[in-house]
């Protein structure tokens, strides 16, 4: 992104410097609106998929095919943010997914809502992805990490808000009103995106890749050399692995079975968990900009790793509480440096598809976390999966160690 890179900036700029980056309050309002009805529909999809006399198992498939749909179209949708610019694919991404959620609103049959959902993951794909290469690409080097880090937030405040909201609506309107609302929102977000977010920029020399091909899949293999990207890569799946696979699938069970905890503890722990997160996610942004990419790779993979083996010892409700409050902690610290890595390494011109393969690796971490650590839960034991979790951890880590500093010079 070599056209803030080498302007001259403040070297602790705040916050308040993001007001100046073109569009950043609208994608941020983009994001809450956004978050808020894709909160507003999670508790109720496997209630309303069996409202068409179907079992657990296809219940549960509709929230699949979403993610399914999402992991198979990032690589897809990279190159076409590239080639139809990042405010357009933000404001398509949106309308696509509110067309899925009124079509699955006015669904008849259990296939029909299916499909509409699986129309809403590639939305998801084009919008989540056009929205972050958005942030990486108007955002200045000096304040990467923050905008990454606010984007990110804004989603989260909009997602936890929106389960209790969505509650409330479905109780006296009916299962189908939440899914008009977030067409709604995502309505609104994406006329948002079309008039208030910055239009496409002609890329100057600096920001193009001599290989530029006609090929819209072209620049893969380039972007795979790279030992930052790689170092990336591998942070984003080990965050959303252990998120995943670890916080919303392993340590709901364990609570249970081990610490002997009922529900209304492990939402508390839950709920905790969410709100360290979302503290920290900014400060760790800012801290990202101004310590480093490296340093907080390093420190923040480390202790990430301390803390799922943490859970190993676990005895009691307090120290539980206080395991899933380090564990939002350290979420929050490590979410944004994958995306701030990649907004560091990758030429303007590839900035869609870098993110593409970002999402990528995040998605694959979502879909085998759960999977591999149940298979390990079911065969070895709560330990392996808290161990083999730590082990990835610390392969990140170890990843940020070999990589080089790729916060600019002028940072």
């Amino acid at each position: 992104m070599t056209d803030h890179d080498n302007a001259p900036t403040d070297s602790r700029p705040g916050l308040a410097d993001l007001r100046e980056v073109p569009g950043f309050t609208a994608a941020l309002a983009i994001g809450v609106v956004v978050g808020l009805g894709f909160g507003l529909v999670i508790p109720i999809i496997p209630a309303f998929a069996r409202s068409f006399g179907v079992g657990v198992f296809a219940a549960t498939a509709i929230v699949s095919v979403f993610a399914g749909v999402r992991l198979v179209s990032n690589l897809a949708v990279g190159p076409l943010i590239d080639t139809i610019g990042m405010r357009r694919a933000v404001g398509w991404g949106a309308l696509i997914v509110g067309a899925s959620s009124l079509a699955s609103a006015a669904a008849p049959t259990y296939w029909w809502f299916l499909f509409a959902r699986g129309i809403g993951g590639f939305g998801s794909a084009l919008f989540l992805g056009a929205l972050v290469t958005l942030t990486l690409v108007t955002a200045p080097a000096s304040l990467r990490g923050r905008a990454v880090g606010t984007i990110q937030s804004s989603f989260l405040i909009g997602s936890s808000f929106g389960p209790t909201v969505g509650g409330a609506l479905a109780e006296p309107l009916g299962l189908r009103w939440p899914f008009v609302v977030y067409a709604a929102a995502c309505g609104i977000a994406g006329l948002v995106a079309f008039s208030r977010l910055p239009g496409p920029e002609a890329p100057t020399e600096d920001d193009v890749l001599p290989d530029r091909s006609r090929n819209p899949f072209a620049g893969f293999g380039q972007l795979l050399r790279t030992r930052e990207l790689i170092a990336a890569l591998v942070m984003m799946a080990a965050v959303r692995w252990t998120l995943s696979g670890l916080r919303f699938s392993v340590v709901p069970l364990f609570a249970e079975d081990v610490l002997s905890l009922g529900p209304a503890l492990l939402g508390i722990g839950l709920t905790v968990a969410s709100v360290g997160q979302l503290l920290l996610v900014v400060p760790a942004g800012r801290l990202i900009d101004i310590r480093g990419r490296r340093p907080v790779g390093v420190i923040g993979f480390t202790t990430f790793a301390v803390v799922a083996l943490g859970f190993v010892v676990l005895d009691g409700t307090w120290p539980f509480l206080v395991a899933m409050g380090a564990f939002g902690l350290v979420t929050g610290a490590t979410n944004p440096l994958p995306a701030a890595i990649v907004g560091d390494v990758v030429s303007k011109d590839r900035a869609g598809r870098a993110v593409g393969v970002l999402n990528t690796a995040g998605d694959l971490g979502s879909v085998g976390g759960p999977l591999v650590l149940g298979a390990l839960v079911e065969g070895f034991g709560f330990t392996s999966a808290f161990v083999t979790t730590a082990a990835l951890l610390l392969a990140a880590a170890a990843l940020a160690i070999r990589m080089r500093e790729t916060m600019p010079a002028t940072v």
